[in-house]
């Protein structure tokens, strides 16, 4: 194995099992807090948590990213991207806290204020955080990532559910979101001291502000799109409608934000330092495609199959109007087969006005769908995915095919083998579902036949593909098997030895 093949996959397997915790504490949380708050509630938080995740986008002004791809990470470049995004921090933190009244009046929803107003004050927080996380992943330093994202997550966790617990009702997450974001600070500066990094200094700010520009209007682009369903399902439905939604699209993503939970973290600086060396992406490109869809086709036609007993499990029966929304959305996620992977290839390559470009052409086609189906209710806008989703990948695989030359039968190589391991996987959870459907009740037991048969399905589709992911998996088998011998062979060394001795 060479060595930047080597890097990449330490770096993919520390991220994704970062990711992956946090993933499985976030899940530990829905489980909980999905039974002590209502659906309104459930709302009232995430309309807030839009409005603070817009301002939150455009405080960053591509700062991370910037620090992960840019030459040079000099001193000056750091103080830089740290005075800039403190800056703007600022004054997005002032805005939003003069616009929550406002906005919790154009939305109809008692409560709004209050969340946004308390997430202004967890904003100040990030600027100083973001220099040392952005920093570490350029290293690829995942291990002492994980370190500080696993601890932040565990508070974060607890302090949601014991908010729930004591009635603060929907500002249980962002009184949680405020220990959180200061516990994060006090790891950052504990395990990365950098002794004046927070001075003031624009000497870079030309380049960083270049960046900056592209990243944030892209960023900002895209975040619109995750968020105006919600504002305007807020606006048309209300809030109750609102906590609906959002947790149809938790449970359809549940699966793709487990299995690629290391994806987004780890393939920008892997992509990035392969670029540096002159390396061609394509091959990168439809990799990650196979290994991306080998893994999510196969969960979200399980999570279709399953919608009501996942629903019943994972929500409770308060949630059960989101079953139909859940097999909408996954229906649609399953045409999305390059996410996560488009934006890290463009930013690599230096081409941020592209990612800018993709975000303009898209994100208002998208959101005008979006809004208008929105007026008609939940469903209709599960269903406006389809549309949305499928423009996102048409443009952006042309964008794509202009930087490496994709063409329709490579994207078809690396797609054909995981479509099939995706209906071996689905199929024995569908057989139990059509034979025992309504007969029995469908409980745990049942759930995990279901999921037993679908692993089944997967790895047998695999071997027969003969797909790549598979030699991925034997070789991490086989390293792991001789790291068992040779520690086996070396402890009865070392017993032989001490008993020589004696």
């Amino acid at each position: 194995m060479n060595a930047p093949i080597g890097r990449a996959r330490a770096a993919f397997l520390l991220a994704y099992g970062d990711r992956l915790v946090v993933m499985l504490l976030t899940l530990a949380t829905l489980l909980v807090t999905a039974r002590l708050l209502s659906p309104r509630e459930f709302g009232i938080a995430v309309l807030g948590n839009a409005l603070i995740g817009l301002a939150d986008v455009l405080r960053d002004f591509g700062g991370s990213a910037f620090v992960v791809q840019t030459s040079e990470a000099s001193r000056d470049r750091l103080r830089t991207v740290f005075t800039v995004t403190f800056a703007l921090t600022a004054i997005m933190a002032g805005g939003i806290w003069l616009a929550s009244s406002p906005a919790e009046a154009f939305l109809g929803a008692d409560g709004v204020g209050s969340v946004v107003r308390l997430g202004a004050l967890t904003m100040l927080i990030g600027p100083f955080t973001t220099p040392v996380f952005s920093l570490l992943r350029r290293e690829l330093d995942f291990a002492t990532v994980a370190r500080i994202s696993i601890a932040t997550s565990v508070v974060s966790s607890l302090a949601t559910i014991s908010f729930a617990l004591a009635g603060f009702s929907y500002m249980s997450f962002a009184w949680a979101n405020l220990l959180a974001a200061g516990f994060s600070l006090i790891l950052c500066l504990y395990v990365r001291p950098m002794p004046g990094l927070y001075r003031p200094c624009l000497t870079e700010w030309r380049v960083v502000g270049a960046y900056g520009i592209y990243e944030s209007a892209r960023s900002v682009l895209f975040y619109l799109l995750d968020a105006a369903p919600h504002l305007a399902l807020g606006r048309f439905q209300g809030a109750e409608v609102v906590g609906f939604f959002q947790r149809a699209q938790t449970v359809a993503r549940l699966t793709e934000r487990i299995l690629l939970a290391g994806v987004s973290p780890a393939l920008l600086p892997v992509l990035s330092e392969q670029a540096r060396a002159g390396r061609n992406l394509k091959t990168a490109y439809l990799t990650g495609i196979a290994h991306v869809t080998v893994l999510i086709w196969p969960s979200l036609l399980v999570v279709i199959v399953l919608a009501d007993p996942l629903v019943r499990l994972l929500l409770g029966s308060q949630w059960l109007e989101t079953v139909p929304l859940v097999r909408i959305l996954a229906g649609a996620y399953f045409l999305w087969f390059n996410m996560n992977l488009t934006n890290p290839l463009l930013i690599s390559l230096g081409a941020i006005r592209d990612t800018f470009k993709l975000a303009l052409f898209t994100v208002p086609v998208c959101i005008l769908i979006q809004t208008f189906a929105a007026r008609s209710g939940a469903e209709a806008l599960a269903w406006s995915a389809y549309a949305t989703v499928s423009i996102f990948v048409v443009t952006s695989l042309l964008i794509v095919h202009r930087h490496v030359g994709l063409s329709l039968r490579e994207l078809g190589e690396s797609l054909w083998r995981s479509l099939v391991i995706a209906l071996m996987t689905a199929a024995g959870p569908a057989l139990i579902v059509h034979f025992v459907s309504g007969a029995v009740p469908f409980g745990i037991p049942l759930l995990a036949l279901c999921l037993g048969l679908a692993a089944a399905g997967w790895l047998t589709g695999l071997t027969l593909t003969r797909h790549p992911l598979l030699g991925f998996i034997i070789q991490a088998l086989d390293r792991q098997s001789h790291r068992v011998i040779a520690s086996s062979v070396l402890r009865r060394f070392e017993r032989r030895e001490r008993h020589s001795r004696e």
